[in-house]
């Protein structure tokens, strides 16, 4: 898992987690990076993170969550045509200030893989839904 803003930053690798406390206690603090949208580059990253530890029999999903405009929409969308090929399965998520069709090109188009709010504090009301369609076992 990484953030992003002007360069992405790591903040878990999920190949290496203890377990899920540690999992959870990283995740929550994780800052939120402020600057610039540089899109594609979370896009690369997460190609670059999940491509060569690949595993075919668990299918692998990339999560990306933006509050702002990419700063490049071209090479988002390639980044995101890059993530599609290679076989991620993409979900996009705007928060307030996004822009639809960058999300539609994040998550190829599905519209069951793509969501939106307007604020943070409504995340919480798409995390069970995207959670179900992530891990169809999810409870």
């Amino acid at each position: 898992m990484s953030t992003f803003s002007s360069s992405v930053n790591p903040v878990v690798s999920l190949n290496f987690v203890a377990d899920w406390d540690t999992l959870k206690a990283q995740i929550l603090g994780a800052a939120h990076s402020k600057g610039g949208t540089n899109t594609h580059l979370a896009l690369d990253s997460a190609i670059a993170q999940t491509v060569p530890l690949r595993r075919t029999d668990i299918p692998q999903n990339v999560v990306v969550l933006t509050d702002g405009m990419s700063n490049n929409m071209p090479l988002t969308t390639e980044a995101a045509h890059r993530a599609l090929d290679a076989g991620l399965e993409m979900f996009a998520v705007g928060i307030g200030n996004y822009d639809v069709n960058e999300l539609k090109e994040i998550s190829g188009y599905r519209q069951d893989r793509l969501f939106t709010v307007d604020q943070f504090n409504e995340l919480v009301q798409v995390l069970r839904t995207l959670s179900r369609r992530i891990c169809p076992d999810y409870k």
